[in-house]
């Protein structure tokens, strides 16, 4: 299924950021750029956010979460808050989970009987019937 696609994406999105905190190998001479723990938990939580909702269905609000998503680490890139070896990876992720979660499908049933219940649409039948009546009177 491709929520399920989505939700391997987003662990797999945790994953990555998970390794941009540094390898905490001691051998390495290079310091290796970080992504700041703040920046890090904020994209996580989202993209918990994000599989929580396809685990339950919620596409409309997994696309949600997955904009939402996009949209934080666009702005953190703007505001230099990732760094330069993160960029690619990091938007190449995101913008391949928004693919993945897909449209937002409306509910089975596509949603009707709903309009009936809260009584919108009621009323129009009726005009319509008298547009008509009057078209054939003259």
């Amino acid at each position: 299924m491709r929520w399920q696609s989505a939700s391997l994406t987003a662990s797999s999105f945790l994953v990555l950021l998970a390794g941009c905190g540094g390898s905490g190998q001691a051998e390495r001479t290079t310091p290796q750029p970080k992504l700041p723990g703040a920046v890090a938990h904020q994209l996580a939580d989202r993209a918990d956010r994000i599989a929580s909702r396809l685990d339950a269905g919620d596409t409309c609000g997994a696309l949600t979460q997955a904009t939402a998503l996009r949209s934080e680490v666009t702005a953190a890139i703007n505001a230099g808050r990732i760094p330069q070896a993160f960029l690619e990876p990091l938007s190449s992720s995101v913008n391949g989970l928004v693919g993945r979660v897909g449209s937002c499908r409306p509910p089975a049933g596509g949603g009707q009987g709903r309009d009936e219940e809260h009584g919108h649409g009621r009323g129009h039948e009726k005009t319509k019937k008298r547009k008509h009546d009057r078209q054939e009177e003259g």
